[in-house]
């Protein structure tokens, strides 16, 4: 079975940042880490389950899972939901981030 990937305007937003950010450091190290979140983001059509639970689940009522990104300098946590037919992206965050709380 293959997932249609969505992007929620959120998620959009924060993978907007984040290229900026490393606008500021390097165009090509930017760019590289543009192309290698959609590849991981894209990756989701095929078995989203794969994924584990992300620690913001335990709290809220939706059970969502994360996938982990970059290295051990640069980790960003891809954090979706999957419903139906549909893995939809809710946030695209630094793994040194405190968990959310709300979505």
């Amino acid at each position: 079975m293959t997932y249609e990937v969505r992007v929620s305007d959120k998620a959009h937003g924060q993978i907007q940042d984040i290229y900026d950010r490393l606008l500021i450091e390097a165009r090509s190290a930017a760019v590289e880490w543009f192309n290698g979140v959609l590849e991981r983001m894209n990756s989701l059509a095929q078995f989203p389950h794969r994924c584990p639970r992300a620690i913001e689940s335990r709290r809220l009522s939706s059970e969502l899972r994360h996938l982990v990104y970059g290295d051990h300098r640069r980790a960003y946590r891809i954090i979706f939901v999957v419903r139906a037919e549909r893995v939809i992206i809710l946030e695209v965050r630094h793994a040194a981030r405190a968990p959310f709380t709300q979505i």
